[in-house]
């Protein structure tokens, strides 16, 4: 995943965690905070692996 959509998905995340009240507004779309939890365990959890991992030369 661009690191540009990751870093947005992680200002999601923050601005929910500070307005949760917003996620009532959202759950016409869906579980929103179950959505983002998958997205986060298969993209981000997965990229903060990989930038931990040493580049091989």
């Amino acid at each position: 995943m661009h690191p540009d959509t990751i870093a947005a998905v992680r200002l999601l995340v923050l601005a929910l965690e500070t307005h949760p009240e917003d996620l009532a507004i959202l759950q016409i779309y869906g579980d929103m905070g179950e959505h983002l939890a998958d997205l986060i365990s298969d993209y981000i959890e997965d990229d903060d692996d990989e930038e931990d991992e040493p580049e091989e030369e």
